[in-house]
């Protein structure tokens, strides 16, 4: 029995020799960063509350939103002046917000220096995609669920939004799933002066980008500048079938001369806007997300069919 108990003590005391020779070549083998310390960048997204408790237009209408999911993520840092501590220079995945909740909701965490060119994507979300608070499988499936508009083929939906619009006795709703992807980059802060964010070495910084509820039904770009409208969104189902339901199809047979304030063609895929539609899905949709809440971005339309 002491033999036995002398060999146990014995196996134990080589195996411990063994996981730390182990270790040590495996540390010797590994290359040395010599990089000083990065600071943390929380990331993170919030509604306003236009789009969580609803918001009255200038000409007479109420909006309230009763659905808004989207898909935001891939977050990145970058430039020449910019050290990043993340493969590929950022965070490959994207998750799934319900923003009837407040925020602020985790969007990411970003490591680097510098000062650094931000970028992220309002996109089709991906199986790995993850659920923020409030968010379900159903809800995932549904937005995976491919569908074809006048914009994109086959795709899933990057932004999903439900609601209705009140002015007296008048009642319309609209369901509009919106199936294009935006790349936001080279974000500005308010004044335009400071390019994306200022990382210095072991700093923790957060930064929130905020969805404003009334950009869908502004009549400008420029958001100093933006009223809100709902008239056109009406005219549009009163004209065709004035079933209560406003779909972009009734949408795209408003022209903009018709549209009340016919918002410019550029930026964002410019020369190809025609209608109120266009106006929504191509102006208005990609405005939504505000970095540092009053900052802006460099914007791009993906997937684009026509």
């Amino acid at each position: 029995m002491r033999s036995v108990g002398s060999l146990s003590r014995g196996v134990v005391v080589v195996g411990a020799v063994a996981v730390c020779a182990c270790a040590a070549l495996l540390a010797s083998c590994l290359p040395t960063d010599t990089r000083p310390p990065p600071a943390t960048l929380h990331v993170t997204v919030s509604s306003d509350a236009a789009l969580r408790d609803g918001f009255d237009t200038a000409d007479g209408w109420h909006i309230a939103y009763t659905r808004f999911l989207m898909v935001l993520g891939n977050v990145a840092v970058s430039g020449d002046n910019c050290s990043n501590y993340s493969a590929g220079g950022g965070t490959g995945y994207t998750r799934i917000f319900d923003l009837r909740i407040a925020g602020p909701q985790k969007v990411t965490v970003v490591y680097g220096l510098g000062m650094c060119d931000f970028g992220f994507r309002v996109g089709n979300p991906n199986a790995d995609s993850v659920l923020s608070t409030g968010v379900t499988e159903a809800d995932k499936t549904f937005m995976r669920t491919p569908g074809t508009d006048a914009w994109a083929t086959n795709r899933g939906i990057s932004v999903y939004v439900e609601g209705t619009a009140k002015k007296g006795r008048v009642s319309k709703r609209f369901a509009w799933p919106f199936r294009q992807s935006t790349s936001s980059s080279k974000c500005t802060a308010g004044d335009g002066a400071a390019p994306g964010v200022t990382l210095q070495g072991n700093a923790v910084k957060t930064l929130d980008i905020l969805i404003a509820g009334a950009t869908l039904f502004a009549d400008s770009l420029d958001p100093a500048m933006a009223s809100t409208r709902f008239e056109p969104f009406a005219r549009a189902d009163d004209q065709n079938n004035a079933d209560g339901e406003i779909t972009f199809t009734e949408l795209a047979t408003i022209p903009q001369s018709m549209a009340d304030v016919a918002l410019p063609d550029a930026g964002v895929d410019a020369g190809m806007w025609s209608s109120l539609a266009d106006d929504l899905y191509l102006g208005l949709l990609p405005r939504l997300s505000r970095f540092a809440h009053t900052g802006s971005c460099t914007l791009r339309n993906r997937m684009m069919q026509r």
